[in-house]
């Protein structure tokens, strides 16, 4: 027997459900996947990039900006939704709230 398909949800729906979600979720092609949750090496990796990222810029003196993982991204083209590990922009205006 096959398993059931998880219904498909519209990029509004998810943004609700995400937003008051404990544990944030990606979305792609109405489809939505939580994220599993870090081990304490992940953590640490990601730390490590953030900060060494971070470093760079500000030795640079670049107008770049860098988050971490908490920031979610939305990619138009594909219509994707994800929260990367570092996210690097330019233009404050790029960063949704």
């Amino acid at each position: 027997m096959a398993a059931n398909a998880a219904p498909f949800i519209s990029p509004e729906e998810y943004l609700e459900i995400d937003s008051k979600s404990d544990h944030p979720s990606e979305y792609l092609n109405g489809k939505m996947v939580e994220i599993e949750g870090s081990t304490p090496n992940d953590a640490r990796i990601s730390g490590n990039l953030v900060a060494a990222t971070l470093n760079s810029i500000w030795r640079h003196n670049s107008k770049c900006r860098a988050y971490p993982h908490t920031l979610r991204v939305h990619t138009p083209r594909t219509g994707l939704y994800a929260y990367p590990d570092l996210v690097i922009t330019r233009d404050e205006e790029e960063v949704q709230r």
